[in-house]
């Protein structure tokens, strides 16, 4: 087998929960890859291998296979962890099953077999790459300039989220989507002008805080953001939350152990062009 193909991972720097109530979303896409490989098969497999070796049946899990193929993907992270897996899995077996203009919607409809139905940002930033707005479906390519000058960290809770279950907490608290959003709104306009990191970190701690506030962000994480920000550093929940990872932004030589470098993948979804 040789890769056909590779997808990005993404996280999502403001707007998660907002943007089911029609917010905007500022997502980026990050140099954390899956990738699919497939070979001629009358047998059909479908099976995810994650970076800490667990293996999912896409088959008999969800019923999603390509017919006439064999199709392993390769995860460079653990399932379930924040960070898009299911946007980058669907993207991935829907061009193993499409191939063409109508690829995209299949991901679409393949992402919300995991998560019920959902808003399609972790799908287009995955697909797009780089730095994207994302309102009520329709995709807004930013420029990196400003955020590329300062570097992304990322910190692994090691609690497995249930996305499902994080929105259903959400919607409990409705009331907070349009505080999300606005939050969003004006980050939105920080992004695209030269920006200093106090600047942007005022808007992760209320985004943050809203997000605490909606009951998504468990006891384990809420200690984390409270470590650095004595340190003088404001991170936030990247995604729907209950779990999954952390996100910060710092200046260019900085280290914090635990966290995870990242760096913006400007590519998007990419097919190797390899033939089978």
């Amino acid at each position: 087998m040789v890769y056909l193909a590779r997808s990005p991972l993404k996280v999502i720097l403001f707007g998660e929960h907002g943007v089911l109530s029609g917010g905007r979303c500022l997502a980026v896409a990050i140099d954390v890859y899956g990738y699919l490989a497939m070979k001629s098969s009358s047998i059909n497999k479908a099976i995810i291998i994650d970076t800490n070796g667990n293996c999912v049946d896409l088959i008999e899990k969800y019923k999603y296979a390509i017919p006439g193929f064999d199709a392993i993907l390769f995860l460079e992270t653990p399932l379930g962890c924040g960070l898009g897996t299911s946007a980058a899995i669907s993207l991935l077996m829907s061009y193993g099953k499409a191939r063409g203009p109508n690829m995209l919607r299949e991901a679409y409809a393949m992402e919300n077999t995991f998560h019920g139905k959902s808003s399609g940002v972790d799908v287009s930033t995955c697909y797009s790459g780089g730095l994207i707005s994302f309102k009520e479906g329709v995709v807004e390519k930013l420029s990196v300039d400003h955020l590329s000058q300062f570097k992304i960290l990322i910190f692994n809770s090691q609690i497995s989220k249930n996305t499902e279950a994080a929105v259903r907490l959400g919607e409990l608290n409705r009331e907070l989507y349009d505080d999300i959003g606005k939050v969003s709104e004006e980050a939105y306009w920080l992004l695209q002008r030269e920006f200093t990191l106090p600047e942007l970190y005022k808007l992760i701690r209320k985004s943050q805080d809203l997000l605490d506030r909606l009951g998504v962000c468990p006891d384990e994480m809420r200690k984390v953001v409270s470590k650095m920000r004595k340190l003088g550093i404001e991170a936030k929940i990247t995604g729907a939350g209950c779990g999954g990872h952390l996100v910060t932004v710092v200046k260019k030589g900085q280290q914090i152990p635990g966290w995870r470098s990242v760096s913006i993948d400007h590519q998007g979804f990419h097919v190797f062009g390899t033939e089978l």
